[in-house]
């Protein structure tokens, strides 16, 4: 009943609002957050706020989305364009994604465990973030990955509370798609070199339009085109990267029980850190080589970027590993963990700004003329700026508008379905 939460369901921070009638599971839990996976979602952010901005900045010899070393041939520009390959490309939306489902399934065990609708509640919160994800993405950015987390989410709920035996099955099956999906794309890139080309790709359209409803169709138009792509090729990775959060959550290998110091140990130790790490490295060299010599073309860096999706997953999983192998060595977080921990939970509100300084920035941006290294510093600063920002925010129990949309149509959800 509403208002009567027993004494162990209140002291995990899930008693009843004794207002509304529901679940704290969308505002109590916040107390209940994993540090380190908030502090890994901040630290990816500044993957895609370096991919983001660097990206932006210049024409991207596509597919890559960190562009190409400019100014070219320059040495300072190949050696962070391959770090940038190497370590972020492709790194910083797995990581993202995986904790997507991680919160996923943590949400909906909590929502569970209060006795109310899994299902109605976690699909009226991913329908709100698909209406923030189409509104930012034909708006603001072209290259938004928000309604690809939304379609993925609200695919993903229907089994956050399926059985561990059965949600490891479908993370196989899902397993068998994404790689089948990458090889397809693997293919389409080879056909696209008989493609003819855009003289105008799209990032150079929208840097040089003239008023702002040029470049609002320009990136409408643009944003369109990129959900063809991603909903084929994309998203079945994701759904992959997603299921493999939910198992985590539900095994609980974000925490320190010995299941999961025997999985990290054995499944992700430090040689597959060693590993991923030299072939990342490797392939990045391939790819610099490759602008090096000026025979950097669709077809080569087509190849590089499907030959790199799997490692650099990989990688990403690695580094993980690690951190959970630290935890599980030493009583309390590092200094970095609990110092990013309350900026990841305005990871949201950071991105749909940067969105917005990148559209705002467009005249500082071009004046750029694409640079690596002055693109590069300008992203790690506006993360910083950025983290500092939410940190002073989260600390003051402050939240950003769309977010506090989110968990109103949740909770409406929640109590339009409340058992009775």
């Amino acid at each position: 009943m509403p208002g009567s939460a027993s004494p162990a369901k209140a002291a995990d921070g899930w008693a009843l609002d004794r207002h509304q009638g529901l679940p704290g599971a969308v505002t109590a839990a916040r107390s209940l957050r994993n540090p380190w996976a908030d502090a890994l979602r901040a630290l990816a952010l500044l993957g895609v706020f370096i991919v983001n901005a660097v990206g932006y900045a210049q024409a991207p010899d596509y597919p890559q989305p960190v562009g190409g070393p400019l100014p070219a041939n320059a040495p300072l520009a190949l050696v962070l364009h391959g770090l940038l390959v190497a370590l972020v490309q492709g790194k910083a939306w797995s990581v993202l994604c995986f904790l997507l489902g991680f919160s996923l399934g943590d949400m909906a065990l909590r929502l569970r465990a209060t006795g109310h609708n899994v299902w109605r509640g976690l699909r009226a919160r991913y329908r709100a973030l698909l209406l923030v994800g189409v509104l930012h993405g034909a708006l603001l950015y072209f290259g938004d990955i928000l309604t690809m987390y939304a379609l993925c989410g609200g695919w993903a709920a229907r089994w956050a509370t399926t059985r561990p035996a059965r949600l490891l099955r479908i993370w196989r099956h899902t397993t068998v798609l994404a790689i089948a999906m990458q090889l397809v794309l693997g293919g389409t890139l080879w056909l696209a070199q008989y493609a003819p080309s855009d003289p105008q790709p799209v990032p150079i359209v929208l840097m040089h339009a003239s008023t702002p409803w040029d470049f609002m169709a320009a990136n409408a138009n643009a944003y369109l085109w990129a959900q063809v792509g991603s909903v084929l090729f994309f998203l079945p990775m994701l759904l992959w990267l997603t299921v493999a959060g939910l198992l985590a959550r539900r095994f609980g290998l974000l925490g320190t029980r010995r299941y999961a110091r025997q999985f990290w140990r054995r499944h992700l130790g430090p040689t597959h850190l060693v590993l991923a790490l030299a072939l990342n490295l490797g392939l990045a060299l391939a790819t610099v080589r490759l602008h090096a010599l000026g025979q950097a073309d669709t077809t080569q860096l087509g190849f590089a970027t499907v030959l790199m999706g799997l490692p650099g997953i990989w990688l990403a999983a690695a580094a993980v590993g690690w951190c959970m192998r630290y935890q599980h060595r030493h009583p309390s977080p590092p200094r970095w963990v609990t110092w990013l921990a309350p900026a990841g939970q305005q990871t949201l509100a950071m991105y749909l700004l940067l969105s917005l300084a990148l559209v705002l920035g467009r005249t500082a941006l071009q004046s750029l003329e694409g640079a690596t290294a002055p693109s590069l510093a300008l992203a790690i600063a506006a993360w910083w700026v950025a983290v500092c920002a939410a940190r002073w925010a989260t600390r003051r129990g402050l939240r950003d508008p769309v977010s506090r949309w989110l968990s109103q149509r949740t909770k409406a959800a929640l109590l339009k379905y409340a058992p009775r």
